[in-house]
């Protein structure tokens, strides 16, 4: 069950990671709460949250993923607009 097995770790699980923090990157925040709740668990059990904090060189990275992606897009339908002339 995902829900028990990142309380019991007691961190975001990392893949969330990229979420997270494009996230944090498009809003500007410093930081983000991640949540799982469970209604199925017991009182106590049913919430977990974990406060993640910005990192900065990890969307530095991201953006650059980001722009290269939006290149090829960019690109992409620029040939196909050239087809349709």
């Amino acid at each position: 069950m995902t829900h028990l097995d990142w309380m019991e770790r007691g961190e975001m699980p990392t893949e969330h990671i990229p979420q997270v923090q494009f996230q944090m990157w498009v809003t500007g925040r410093k930081w983000v709460d991640f949540v799982s709740y469970d209604p199925r668990f017991p009182s106590g059990l049913q919430l977990f949250v974990v406060r993640v904090l910005r990192d900065d060189a990890y969307i530095t990275e991201l953006e650059k993923e980001v722009r290269v992606f939006l290149a090829s897009v960019d690109s992409m339908v620029e040939r196909l607009l050239k087809r349709k002339t």
